[in-house]
């Protein structure tokens, strides 16, 4: 055999004892194939697989071959497609096919802001007047201006309104953010807005369990509000139960410029000191016991305990992707208790993401996933690489640790910030490197122990210290998303970047060899390129055709002064130059010729001029004379 090849086949044998690391990410490509090319393609696949699965128990049976590896790839490539085809038919529901206006009544399911920091209900079990049931969306979502909201509902409650929705749009752009995507797996079926807010016509009644998660989570917002002040509230509820609502736009704008954004996640931090807590206390209690059985079993009862308690949590606190991860890696964690072994990170983190894909395979496209994993996984990788020094104590050691944390975590989700956000926080580490230890240290303990108090009337003394360390972390937030240059903005990147930089990522961190790791440090650097040779369309125009951008050497112009501001936005993210509106307007009359733009009422019958070569754009019915294009 040639001495390449034979190289080759040494580095992938030599990973046979770390199929279970890879196992999620051939899921993640099984998940991306039925997605990107359909569910027929995806079909297929799981056919074939289970073709060769069966040829291969027939021929083999369950002894181990070298073929192994090889049947282990293409059942998890098959289990990935399957879930994202039975995904999509478990979340299916009627679409609106047309605008509707008119009445609305509903359930609330949720209670949260929108983009322009209205309140935004979501509603399940709803009726629109004279549409009939087998055509109604199976949830709602409905946003309602402040000034027309008289109360503030529970979830539970029904409410009426007149209100104005219609079915989620796609891209504003060829190759955008997918919102219908986005809202098909949330069972959204209809957006849009209330006219004149709402009434509650039946308040909720604490019979079924359907909404018994959600509300929990009102009652411990109820509480946080009774102890901490307004200007905390917000993002104390955020991140110990899971509720947004109060996180105003300034708040978030202030957290993400900073990169301390991603402190509002319930993710590990929490759920380890809730249910070590927890373990601790059951097991310190069941030996105390005079009981024989439950005093030599005591560890595994706690760790049955913890894991009880952190599943409570995961539901109460909204389930995201994050808190999912943290449960699963716990679990893992007092499993291996259970059962007397040692869990290993890797395999832990496997667990998590294999979970996660299989349940929730829509996630692999989103930012919070990809964030989640990317600095849990460089962590892991990191702090069982890098020796943090200890002969002097542990005191360095855990700065070093805090040190290292923030900077890995920081570089680690860096670009996939850029890719779905465009823009760079360059003052990020430093915010976190004064942040993160108040919420470790002060934050988060201080929440446990208000939520141990709150029984006995004691939680105020607990969120004293949330309270705080929550003035602290917004203080930093604002400050140093208020520096110059706090942010630069980037481009998005061709849509091949990010798969390219995952691979050559996980090859650097879960291959083992020195061959594998430098082909993941060239496909990393390859993936820069993504950036450098982006490509914005010249000329972009907005669903209906009322908004026109058109790109120049200053940024993108614009057609109109107001209107459709939302698509605007979006556009100049991608771009990677954000105009203020006045300014891309004024580009749009100093440096776009031959390009006429008609959207008004006013222009409906209008006799139109146009030269050759012209383009003319018109969302309403006009008359054109002349050769040119429209």
């Amino acid at each position: 055999m040639h001495s390449g090849l034979r190289i080759i086949f040494h580095e992938v044998a030599a990973q046979r004892s770390y199929l279970f690391h890879w196992a999620p990410v051939f899921i993640a490509v099984g998940v991306w194939v039925a997605f990107t090319y359909g569910w027929g393609i995806g079909a297929v696949y799981v056919f074939v697989a289970l073709c060769v699965i069966g040829i291969y128990m027939a021929a083999i049976g369950f002894v181990d071959s070298q073929a192994l590896p090889i049947l282990v790839i293409v059942t998890c490539v098959a289990l990935g497609a399957g879930a994202a085809i039975y995904r999509s038919y478990a979340v299916w529901g009627p679409s609106l096919s047309y605008p509707y206006s008119g009445d609305l009544i509903g359930r609330v399911v949720l209670v949260d802001r929108s983009a322009g920091d209205n309140m935004r209900l979501t509603l399940d079990q709803v009726s629109l007047g004279p549409i009939p049931n087998h055509k109604l969306p199976r949830r709602v979502r409905v946003s309602f201006a402040p000034e027309t909201v008289d109360a503030m509902p529970n979830v539970g409650d029904r409410i009426r309104t007149t209100a104005y929705v219609s079915a989620p749009q796609g891209p504003v752009e060829p190759g955008g953010f997918d919102f219908r995507r986005h809202a098909y797996f949330l069972s959204l079926g209809a957006i849009g807005y209330g006219r004149k807010g709402f009434d509650i016509i039946e308040h909720a009644t604490p019979k079924g369990t359907d909404l018994m998660f959600a509300r929990m989570q009102a009652k411990v917002s109820a509480l946080v509000d009774r102890s901490v002040s307004t200007t905390t509230q917000g993002v104390a509820r955020a991140i110990i139960a899971g509720d947004r609502y109060g996180v105003t736009q300034d708040q978030m704008e202030h957290l993400r410029r900073s990169n301390l954004a991603h402190l509002l996640a319930i993710s590990g931090l929490h759920m380890g000191l809730l249910t070590g807590l927890v373990f601790f206390g059951v097991r310190v209690l069941l030996v105390l016991l005079p009981w024989s059985w439950i005093s030599l079993h005591a560890k595994s009862v706690a760790a049955c305990a913890a894991i009880v308690v952190g599943a409570l949590y995961l539901g109460m606190s909204g389930s995201n992707i994050a808190t999912q991860r943290a449960f699963v890696m716990i679990s893992a964690f007092y499993g291996a208790a259970i059962l007397n072994r040692q869990v290993m990170s890797y395999r832990a983190l496997a667990m998590a993401a294999m979970f996660i894909l299989v349940l929730r395979p829509e996630a692999l496209f989103s930012p919070g996933f990809q964030m989640s994993f990317a600095a849990t996984t460089a962590l892991v990788f990191v702090f069982q690489t890098v020796i943090v020094p200890r002969t002097s104590g542990r005191v360095l050691s855990a700065v070093v640790g805090v040190f290292l944390s923030s900077f890995v975590a920081g570089l680690a989700t860096a670009p996939i910030a850029a890719i779905h956000f465009n823009q760079i926080s360059h003052v990020g580490f430093f915010a976190n490197l004064v942040a993160v230890p108040v919420m470790s240290a002060v934050v988060a303990p201080s929440a446990v122990v208000g939520m141990i108090l709150a029984p006995v009337g004691g939680e105020a003394i607990g969120f004293l210290g949330v309270e705080w360390g929550l003035r602290w972390i917004l203080y930093v937030a604002e400050v140093a998303s208020n520096l110059p240059y706090a942010v630069s903005y980037t481009v998005t990147p061709a849509w091949w970047g990010l798969p390219i930089m995952s691979i050559g990522a996980l090859m650097c961190v879960l291959w083992h060899g020195r061959g594998g790791r430098l082909i993941g440090v060239l496909f990393m650097g390859a993936a820069l390129l993504a950036w450098a040779g982006a490509e914005r369309a010249d000329v972009l125009i907005s669903r209906e055709g009322r908004l026109i951008g058109a790109m120049t050497p200053y940024g993108r112009a614009l057609s109109k002064d107001r209107g459709d501001q939302f698509t605007a936005d979006i556009w100049m993210e991608n771009d990677g130059v954000r105009l203020d509106r006045e300014t891309a307007l004024g580009l749009w009359g100093s440096h776009v010729t031959g390009v006429q733009h008609y959207w008004s009422k006013r222009d409906i019958g209008r006799d139109v001029t146009c030269k050759a070569q012209d383009v003319v754009v018109s969302a309403v019915d006009i008359n054109i004379h002349g050769p040119c294009t429209k």
